[in-house]
């Protein structure tokens, strides 16, 4: 999503969970644009979330993005 101000989509969790985290890790920016106050802008608190995806099998988008 680098260089998009396009807001990203509601699976995106999913997709990015399906990505080796080295590849997330190269394609997130250093600053995670926020689109509510539960938008997750930290990378780590991200990356530890796309783990609990993997694991779980599913993602839950908790107010992030409205």
């Amino acid at each position: 999503m680098r260089g998009s101000s396009r807001r990203p989509p509601p699976h995106g969790k999913v997709l990015l969970a399906e990505m080796p985290v080295e590849k997330v890790i190269a394609m997130l920016p250093e600053k995670l644009e926020a689109y509510t106050a539960n938008t997750i802008t930290d990378r780590t608190v991200l990356l530890k979330e796309l783990e609990q995806v993997r694991e779980q099998g599913f993602a839950i988008i908790d107010n992030e993005l409205e």
